[in-house]
């Protein structure tokens, strides 16, 4: 066929009604299983019917005529780059053979192929009727070359198939589907700034407010209460931890939202500058002089020494607690560091930060792998905390208090290893609001809207209200539930219980499904004081119509619980498990959709598959759920066999890196 026909009949053949996603790949299978192995045959003459095969199966609308182009030009190069007979492809080669499959294309060829395709399906539906074994099904002991030249459908391995240029349909994910995003509108005028937020800063909807969310839990300080039924009494803190990848502005949202808490502590350690320093002072005069008096109580012993002694003490003593700047938020600090921050600030602080230093530290960082969580969980519920002060001279945490507003990578978590299972056991995990927001790549604009000056205003003088009304009080402030929102809780809890215990929606965390109707009183609770932050009079009650409007996002935390407990993999006894492994190896780390088994155990070796079989193993469930497709026999050794990789398990490359990548990649000769 001339080059002009060529071109028309991939312009006018692409895939119809009739597709059948699975027969480009079985073409390349061909190919690959008849040109390699001990019983290799020539590889021209089999390409050259392999493209008469995929010309006249393009013409029937099976396949698509560009796809299957693509696939067998990279399979052919593949193949020229194996064994001791390796050489580079020769100008034109290919395209002379496609050329000539193009016009072999004739009707009755088309029909040819159409009828001996439907005779061997109906022959294959019996064998499977009868009994006959999945793996027998296909090819049985008939002649390859056969295959080719009659049209019907060549030896299939046991499993999906995936060619590389996508043309079977989307494989089976091994994680939990991305969650919708949090309807901001049931957050009040919260979610609105959090969608100009958005806007702005190009992120997600739910990751800006998340980090709102974060923001106002901080300007309560841990000053609110909300009684619910007796017995059970929510606390203000929030934990909040939204997981997204590098790069996708994690903190442009949080720098926003952070602004009126930071203009406000500084402006208080401006207040207080003069009397920090005269505390500071006054304290360094008292202890100096309790230092002398007791050097020289020491080498006397005198009655008039030792007293003295005491009225230095009664002076250190009538000092107080220390007078310390302001510090609303940290974004990283040791636990013991921490409390020392609590303590100084009135037994509360908050950790807003865009990474994932401070998960790490509590993870184990400092303390051979061994999480140290306790006041982070005893800071849930205002436990007092006492451990972290042994050795130091202020008093044991009576009433903790900790907001954490924390964005991080998301594989960061699931790189604590054991740490996360342990910190999961512990119920850190469990006590946790969720947010996984989805990517915006590929729908961002150069040009983004700014925040309307007046929504700005708004919400910062909502949030310095916050801070002078609740945050500075020495009390508590005491809220409940109103009537119609005790009557609401009543049937969402009842409603809801037999949903969370449910195998199927259960979200994995310990104890996850325990705390979220505190939750959404926690939420609550933030949602009517910001609501309400200009009022005269704060609210006591959290009316009925804000606890039904955050109770209606009870399934899409439970979505964004699950997303993140998949992505944490914290399930070992999972099969999945080690083929989630290699798929995110593949997925960030291959350098081509045409991998060989050995590379990749080179690679993952020394961290997850010190041996080939479990490999294999997860190799199988990769196949098995459309991610793979083995594309050799397993003639020879088992790390010699190799396999295509869906193109959505490689986002990083496009279809020319693939390529490129493809004929550039070394490959070992056989051992």
């Amino acid at each position: 066929a001339s080059a002009e026909e060529v071109r028309a009949f991939m312009e006018r053949h692409q895939a119809g009604e009739d597709e059948d996603p699975q027969l480009t790949g079985s073409i390349v299978r061909h190919f690959v299983n008849s040109t390699t192995g001990p019983r290799a045959k020539n590889r021209h003459p089999v390409m050259v019917g392999c493209c008469a095969w995929a010309a006249k199966a393009s013409a029937a609308g099976l396949i698509d005529a560009a796809t299957a182009y693509q696939v067998l030009h990279e399979a052919f190069v593949h193949v020229l780059s194996l064994g001791g007979n390796a050489r580079p492809e020769n100008p034109g080669e290919f395209n002379d053979m496609w050329d000539w499959g193009v016009g072999q294309v004739t009707d009755d060829s088309v029909n040819e192929l159409l009828t001996k395709r439907a005779a061997r399906m109906l022959a294959m539906e019996k064998r499977r009727n009868a009994g006959a074994p999945e793996e027998e099904l296909f090819g049985g002991q008939l002649d390859n070359d056969a295959h080719v030249i009659d049209g019907s459908t060549p030896p299939l391995h046991k499993g999906t198939d995936e060619s590389p240029a996508g043309v079977a349909k989307d494989p089976i994910p091994l994680q939990a589907p991305y969650p919708d995003p949090y309807d901001t509108a049931c957050f009040g005028h919260l979610g609105t700034v959090a969608e100009a937020v958005s806007d702005n800063t190009e992120t997600p909807t739910d990751m800006a407010l998340m980090a709102l969310l974060g923001c106002a839990s901080t300007s309560l300080g841990g000053r609110v209460t909300t009684w619910v039924r007796p017995g059970h009494i929510e606390y203000a803190p929030h934990y909040g931890i939204t997981m997204a990848p590098p790069g996708k502005r994690k903190g442009a949202a949080q720098k926003w939202g952070r602004r009126p808490l930071e203009a406000w502590a500084k402006a208080r350690v401006e207040r207080d500058r003069i009397p920090v320093m005269q505390d500071a002072s006054r304290r360094r005069v008292a202890e100096s002089y309790l230092k002398t008096v007791e050097t020289k109580a020491g080498k006397t012993g005198a009655p008039g020494d030792l007293a003295e002694v005491d009225d230095a003490l009664r002076r250190v003593a009538d000092l107080g607690d220390p007078i310390s700047d302001c510090v609303l938020f940290t974004e990283n600090a040791t636990p013991e560091a921490l409390g020392d921050l609590m303590y100084e600030q009135g037994q509360r602080m908050a950790v807003i930060s865009a990474e994932s230093t401070f998960l790490s530290i509590i993870g184990g960082r400092y303390t051979k792998g061994q999480p140290n969580i306790d006041l982070v969980l005893k800071a849930f519920n205002q436990e007092a905390e006492e451990g972290v002060r042994i050795g130091r001279k202020m008093p044991p945490l009576t009433d903790p208090n900790l907001t954490l507003c924390v964005a991080v990578q998301d594989d960061a978590i699931s790189h604590l290893g054991k740490a996360s299972v342990m910190m999961d056991e512990r119920g850190l995990w469990g006590r946790v609001h969720w947010c996984v927001p989805r990517d915006l790549a590929g729908i961002r604009q150069y040009d983004v809207p700014d925040i309307p000056q007046d929504l700005t205003d708004d919400y910062d003088r909502r949030i310095t209200t916050l801070l002078d009304k609740v945050y500075d009080r020495d009390d508590t402030y005491e809220m409940r539930l109103s009537q119609g929102a005790v009557n609401a809780y009543r049937v969402f809890y009842s409603q809801t219980d037999t949903k969370l215990y449910d195998p199927v929606d259960r979200v994995p965390f310990y104890g996850w499904h325990d705390k979220v109707a505190g939750l959404v009183v926690r939420l609550a609770t933030l949602v009517t004081l910001y609501e309400h932050a200009m009022d005269d009079e704060l609210p006591t009650e959290v009316p009925e119509h804000i606890f039904r409007a955050v109770a209606s996002q009870l399934p899409v935390m439970m979505a964004h619980a699950r997303k993140a407990a998949s992505m944490m993999s914290l399930n070992e006894e999972d099969p999945r498990e080690p083929a989630r492994k290699v798929l995110q190896w593949i997925s960030t780390r291959a350098q081509s959709r045409l991998l060989r088994v050995r590379d990749v155990l080179r690679a993952l070796s020394s961290t997850r598959f010190p041996r080939l079989e479990p490999l294999m193993d997860a190799l199988s469930v990769l196949e098995d759920n459309g991610w793979i497709s083995f594309a050799m026999t397993a003639e020879g050794a088992m790390d010699q066999r190799t396999f295509w990789v869906h193109p959505a398990a490689t986002p990083h490359l496009t279809d020319e890196a693939a390529r490129e990548a493809l004929v550039s990649a070394p490959v070992d000769e056989e051992e």
